[in-house]
Formats: structure tokens, C-alpha cells, sequence
């Protein structure tokens, strides 16, 4: 694993989702203690003494998530940038659940719909795109959405490759409809939830297709303007669950050219990235 994705015990950040796949069996691990005495230069002093003892630990957090990166990456699970479709609309069929991935990105609170406490609500974290980019791609990688400390069911959908209103802010808003906290963005678009998660996913569009105009070329914006608080840019290392993934447009105009592949993704620990 490159120095750069390797995660920093002081700086880790990390999601409740974590736990689901770190197995209970390897929660703990053995550490050797040894304390040895001086051996006196007189015959007649005191014999060495040396104890070695085996105790078990809960293992850190940081020991986690290096365990369950090379576990992932020696099994085949784990790929390192987010997906984009290079050649065929049936790529990121092959692609891997779990990415670990070094970008740019935007802390973002969802606030929570009671007024007395601006502090609560729900944390996601903005990418709008990856640090390398692909433009001669079929569709190439764009926005990465995360949500932070949200362990509902992580099936992995595509159903934006067949609704060619999809965007990856339906996504979001269907998850904060499952989340405990109730934020203002699910209090002003309430969702008819049926059960089918290609059908529910797609509700949200009768409140968005008048909005489009400004929150798909200007994701950011849109967000802080709905009364989210953003922080700074900052460069991080991510690794997540993909949740959804769709064929999303970046302009209005309805262009080829413009359609980028947007994720949707649980968080599993993020920590600072390299200056």
C-alpha cells in the first residue's frame, strides 16, 4: 500500500460501518511483554531473571483498518480510484464494492431539521472530481458523495444507467430518509417509499427537475444554499463502500460529452492526505 494511503493513527476519522467488516475473531491481538533484570558481576549476586508474557488486546482502530485494506486488496476487492466507464456502459460491472482513494473533497453538514442545535445532523463529504481525470473515457469518474456513520443496508445499485434523469443527490436524499436523524434537506423533499429501491431512488425527481439548473453544474453551491455547512477543501484518503452508481450530468444541455459517473458511497475511515 503506498505511504500516502496508509492510514494515520492520530488523524483517522472513522464511520460506524466499520465494524461490519472487521470480523468479531480479529478484534483482538496478542502483544509480548519482557522484563529482564541486570545480571550482577559478582558470583555471589543475584541470578538474571526474565519474564515473557502473552496478553490479549482489543485491537485499535488504526490496526483495523490496515488489517481490513489488506485483506480486501489481497482478495481482489479493493480498487484505488473511483469508477468511471472507460470503454462500455457495463464496466463497473467488474469493478470492485470497496475503493481506497486519495482526493480533494468538502466536509458537509446536513443539518438537522430542529433549529435548537446547529451542531447535529448528518456528515457527508463532497468530491467533485478525481485528482487524475480521464476525459477521453466513455464516462468518465465525476462527483463522490460519502456518507459518514450511516450502517443500513449497503447492496450495491446502478440504477441511474437506466433512468437518464438520475443524479446523485437521489441518492443522498433516499438515504437521509433512512437515517435517524431527521435533516432539513428530508424534511423539504419528502420521498413515497415503496420498497423497491429503483423505484424509490427515482422519487425525488418531481422536486428536482426544477432545480436542475443549479445544482448540477454547481453541486457546492446548491448545497449551501439549502443551508448546509461546508468547510474547506482539504485532501484526504477515503476508504468506502460504493453504494450507487449512475450515469450523471454535469450541465444542462443534455450533452454527451457531459455525462460523468457519479458514486454514491458509505464511509469506512477516512484519515488526512499527504501536504
Amino acid at each position: 500500500m503506498p505511504s500516502s494511503e496508509q492510514p494515520s493513527a492520530s488523524s483517522s476519522r472513522w464511520s460506524g460501518s466499520l465494524s461490519r467488516f472487521v470480523a468479531p475473531a480479529t478484534r483482538l491481538t496478542r502483544h509480548r511483554r519482557t522484563t529482564l533484570t541486570r545480571r550482577s558481576r559478582l558470583r555471589s549476586g543475584p541470578r538474571v531473571t526474565a519474564e515473557q508474557a502473552t496478553q490479549l488486546r482489543n485491537k485499535t482502530i488504526h490496526e483495523k483498518i490496515c488489517e481490513l485494506i489488506e485483506y480486501l486488496e489481497g482478495h481482489g476487492h479493493l480498487e484505488h480510484s473511483r469508477p468511471a466507464l472507460i470503454h462500455s456502459d457495463h464496466e463497473d460491472l467488474e469493478l470492485p464494492d470497496f475503493v481506497l482513494e486519495e482526493c480533494e473533497a468538502f466536509r458537509i453538514l446536513i443539518p438537522s431539521a430542529k433549529q435548537s442545535d446547529s451542531r447535529e445532523g448528518v456528515v457527508i463529504w463532497v468530491s467533485e472530481w478525481p485528482i487524475e481525470r480521464d476525459l477521453n473515457a466513455l464516462r468518465p469518474a465525476g462527483l463522490l458523495c460519502l456518507i459518514q456513520d450511516s450502517t443500513y443496508d449497503d447492496t450495491r445499485h446502478r440504477a441511474g444507467f437506466s433512468h437518464s434523469g438520475y443524479t446523485w443527490l437521489q441518492a443522498l436524499l433516499y438515504q437521509l430518509h433512512q437515517e435517524k436523524i431527521k435533516t432539513q434537506l428530508s424534511t423539504e423533499y419528502p420521498l413515497s417509499s415503496i420498497g423497491e429501491y429503483e423505484w424509490d431512488i427515482m422519487d425525488g425527481q418531481r422536486y428536482l427537475n426544477n432545480e436542475v439548473q443549479s445544482f448540477r453544474p454547481y453541486p457546492l453551491r446548491w448545497l449551501k444554499e439549502k443551508g448546509c455547512v461546508l468547510s474547506t477543501s482539504r485532501r484526504i484518503v477515503a476508504l468506502y463502500r460504493i453504494r450507487n452508481l449512475g450515469g450523471d450530468e454535469i450541465s444542462t444541455e443534455n450533452k454527451q460529452e457531459d455525462f460523468t459517473v457519479s458514486t454514491f458511497a458509505y464511509v469506512i475511515a477516512i484519515w488526512a492526505g499527504p501536504n
